[in-house]
């Protein structure tokens, strides 16, 4: 994924501050989409009628979901944690869009984070800002990943008639055939143009490239231009363009045959009126108008304790309450028969229980669904350099995927982390002591998202890694568009490929060499493949040369 943020997984975080203080007491007056002025349309879609009053902005700063960061800014080195920091950054309006809210100035904008300038203050803030050193769940799915059983049978019946699989999506899993490519369509900077419109005029380029599914950005009114801070979630009018120009995309991608992937962001929504204590957890005018009971105890509310990771400044969603879940569920419905999104991808996994995943999968029934569960890779002393083992990085993710009941993927940000370091000269990392990938991708391939560093210099050398292995690979907007035609054609040659050899999501791997300038390996004794700058082709006569390019080169027989 690609916007994907600065992502950080090759440093450690920040420890976390609340840069915001109480934020929510300083909306009083602010015009709210939808405070008077929702509308359905002839398809029962919700739209937006303009915001009214001026002012000026004291609050911005959207929270930057670790898989949706592009930010053009000082911190750009990828040492500033996203979702850890929110900082004013001006007028939150969308050019002109309907759905505006603009706030009364009440206040000096918070000042932001500091510089994470040295190894030791990242790795502190590695501890402090995430799971790293709880113990490993244990459970019966978990005991047979190190046996290096793929256990999708223990999830649902596997067999391998297609027909099956498409029934199981159907009826809520999340994998069709194992043989999705997905295209994170957008980065940070896409808000500030007719987002949807521009990509209406890339769906056949990327129908014909091969990419099943494309990730778009929040569809809903935000308080946040990128769309991470929702607060009226029938409104599709947005700063990416409105709600006409979304349903003209999104009949265009059905007619190609590419799903939408809607970003669900339910771990938290901004209130239109204040509640009992002053914040703005109440949500009053606008569809879904929840009051205080359906915010979590630990941000303010008067709901239960939450359930996960507080997103620290905002109204936490209590996904506790009934009445919220099954609001939830109808809006998750409503998107899929409705709008027509087709896929889903959850925000900020680690804020809510992965059983409340779960039942919104089962429910809603996308035909593909992946969660975003961040979590920082571990580091050591006296460096602070990337540990070598990252089991335990890896199992956390994999035992939220098992609480989903198996049906949600994950983005696979062990295998991130370790490709980042690995194509610098330290292309070891891609062998784990047992001999397999050493991400979620060597225990658990099906739900593995994989995906590399959007900035990543070693993109190449990436994409020739993900594009030919076993689990789910993401592609990024900006690589396959904004850095010259020889990287978008050089990745569609490596789909291509992918597909004609028929590589999956299940597909075996034998590593031959891992080593400091040298990585090779045979995926489904069909495509062999090398990267680094290390001399390497495979000996067997049978093997041609399908692809090569810089510090990467693929074959097939």
């Amino acid at each position: 994924m690609a916007v994907q943020a600065q992502h950080l997984l090759s440093h450690a975080f920040l420890p976390h501050h609340d840069v915001l203080g109480h934020p929510f007491r300083a909306l009083e007056g602010a015009a709210v989409c939808g405070a008077g002025g929702v509308f359905l349309d002839e398809l029962g879609i919700a739209g937006c009628a303009p915001a009214a009053g001026t002012g000026d902005a004291v609050f911005g700063g959207a929270a930057r979901s670790e898989l949706t960061c592009n930010g053009g800014g000082e911190y750009d080195d990828g040492l500033l944690p996203r979702k850890r920091a929110r900082v004013a950054a001006g007028l939150v309006e969308c050019g002109g869009q309907q759905g505006s809210l603009v706030l009364p100035l009440a206040a000096p904008p918070p000042q932001g984070q500091p510089f994470a300038g040295d190894a030791r203050t990242r790795a502190v803030g590695c501890g402090a800002a995430s799971t790293s050193g709880r113990a490993a769940a244990s459970g019966v799915l978990s005991q047979l990943y190190h046996q290096g059983v793929e256990i999708d049978a223990l999830v649902r019946l596997e067999v391998s008639d297609d027909k099956f699989e498409e029934e199981a999506a159907r009826n809520g899993g999340i994998i069709k055939n194992g043989r999705e490519i997905l295209f994170q369509a957008f980065n940070w900077e896409s808000n500030k143009q007719s987002w949807w419109s521009k990509l209406e005029d890339k769906v056949t380029d990327l129908a014909e490239s091969g990419f099943t599914s494309a990730w778009l950005p929040p569809p809903t009114q935000s308080l946040s231009r990128e769309g991470y801070l929702p607060q009226s979630l029938y409104c599709l009018d947005s700063c990416y363009g409105s709600l006409s120009e979304l349903k003209s995309l999104l009949h265009k991608m059905h007619e190609h045959n590419l799903r939408a992937m809607a970003d669900v962001v339910i771990n938290h929504r901004i209130g239109t009126t204040q509640g009992s204590n002053g914040m703005y957890n109440r949500y009053d005018g606008i569809p879904i108008s929840w009051d205080e009971h359906a915010v979590t105890s630990c941000s303010g509310g008067k709901g239960n304790k939450s359930t996960g990771d507080n997103f620290d400044g905002v109204p936490n969603i209590d996904h506790t309450q009934t009445f919220v879940r099954k609001d939830i569920i109808e809006w998750l419905i409503w998107l899929r028969r409705s709008v027509g999104f087709q896929d889903f991808r959850f925000d900020f996994a680690k804020g809510y229980a992965a059983k409340f995943v779960k039942e919104y999968i089962e429910e809603s029934k996308p035909l593909f669904a992946v969660g975003e569960y961040w979590d920082s890779c571990e580091y050591s002393p006296p460096d602070y350099r990337l540990n070598y083992n990252q089991d335990n990085h890896r199992q956390r993710i994999i035992n939220w995927i098992d609480s989903t009941g198996g049906l949600c993927a994950a983005f696979d940000f062990t295998t991130k982390g370790i490709l980042q370091e690995a194509v610098k000269g330290e292309l070891w990392r891609l062998r784990d002591p047992e001999g397999k990938p050493p991400g979620v991708m060597g225990w658990w391939p099906s739900r593995s998202v994989t995906f590399i560093e959007n900035h990543d210099t070693g993109s190449t050398q990436g994409y020739a890694y993900i594009l030919t292995h076993p689990g789910i690979p993401a592609v990024f907007y900006d690589h396959f568009y904004d850095q010259g035609s020889s990287l978008h054609d050089e990745i569609a040659k490596l789909m291509q490929i992918r597909k004609c050899q028929d590589i999956h999501s299940r597909s075996s791997v034998k590593i031959l060499e891992a080593k400091s300038d040298l990585y090779s390996a045979i995926i489904d004794e069909k495509l062999c493949m090398k990267i680094g700058d290390g001399s390497w082709c495979p000996s067997e006569p049978e093997w041609r040369l399908a692809a090569s390019g810089d510090r990467y080169a693929v074959w097939h027989k």
